[in-house]
């Protein structure tokens, strides 16, 4: 079975206090099989306030369209640095036209911070 791996950093930093202090980035990393498709939201260090028993709802803005809700869904590890985005499936066809992308997060004692996307040619390519 094959794997395909996309990945983009983002444009902009958010400048977290104590413990983290630090500019954090953040990543937008996309997985496909015959099996599945993924959409991972990653920053650097911190902490994601998305948990599955809250219900969590990540806003997302393609281009200059309305923000959309996606599900957020924590990592089987718990890695509170990582969100899931469902369904995925959406993402990816918005994500594949869109000039930019903004994801809005909130984050445990930095509040919610947006990180930018501009996806291109330049990005990182499909990893197999």
């Amino acid at each position: 079975m094959t794997t395909k791996w996309a990945e983009i950093g983002s444009t902009n930093s958010h400048y977290f206090g104590f413990p983290y202090k630090g500019d954090v980035y953040g990543h937008l990393s996309m997985r496909t099989s015959s099996k599945s498709r993924d959409v991972m939201m990653i920053i650097d260090k911190g902490q994601i306030m998305c948990h599955s028993f809250m219900n969590c709802r990540i806003e997302v803005r393609f281009d200059d369209a309305p923000p959309q809700k996606f599900r957020g869904i924590e990592p089987a590890d718990n890695d509170s640095s990582v969100v899931f985005l469902e369904p995925a499936s959406k993402f990816m066809a918005k994500a594949a036209k869109a000039k930019t992308i903004r994801v809005a997060l909130t984050i445990y004692q930095e509040g919610t911070r947006i990180f930018v996307f501009e996806p291109s040619s330049e990005a990182s390519p499909a990893k197999e």
